[in-house]
């Protein structure tokens, strides 16, 4: 009998701490949907404008993709993404001049998703031109043209030169270009 309790004891104290471990790794995601929506963000062209200013001879960018704002794990894995980009030009040898989200920023493309996607780029240090994947339109049934992603990330279809650099994002929805 003595055996069982202990037993019982130690298994409930795991359990705890199982749950304690559980509830901790949720809050910063937890914290994430208390934050305010940002009033102002800046849409694709304001961000190119901005890159037209850098005259340094070298630069580098960060590709993201399927970060799907709107859905809990996917916030959860990108806030950890987002931690580990702002540490990335801590040491400041090479310049970091934005990071490119290359489609499924959104999880089904619905405005709460959008509201989501601006507030998890501004946590980032750098600015982010978004380029529209086949998850971006699915509110409702193809959210008239892209409207919402045009809405708060401008045109689907840009392109721009950063230095001795061409970057072309299209969007290929209707499979031809």
């Amino acid at each position: 009998m003595k055996n069982f309790m202990k037993r019982h004891k130690i298994l409930s104290a795991c359990i705890v701490l199982f749950l304690l471990v559980n509830v901790l790794s949720a809050l910063p995601v937890i914290l994430f949907y208390f934050r305010k929506h940002p009033d102002n963000y800046l849409k694709n062209s304001e961000i190119i404008n901005k890159l037209k200013n850098n005259e340094k001879p070298y630069f580098s960018f960060i590709i993201i993709s399927d970060t799907s704002a709107g859905f809990f794990m996917n916030e959860a894995a990108t806030l950890k993404i987002i931690s580990k980009i702002n540490r990335e030009d801590r040491f400041h040898k090479v310049p970091i001049d934005f990071i490119a989200n290359i489609g499924d920023i959104t999880f089904r493309g619905r405005p709460s998703h959008y509201r989501n996607y601006i507030k998890l780029m501004r946590l980032l240090r750098f600015p982010v031109i978004s380029i529209i994947g086949n998850h971006d339109d699915d509110y409702p049934l193809r959210n008239k043209e892209n409207a919402l992603f045009d809405k708060y990330c401008g045109k689907k279809d840009f392109s721009f030169v950063d230095r001795n650099s061409y970057f072309i994002a299209l969007d290929n929805l209707n499979g031809d270009i």
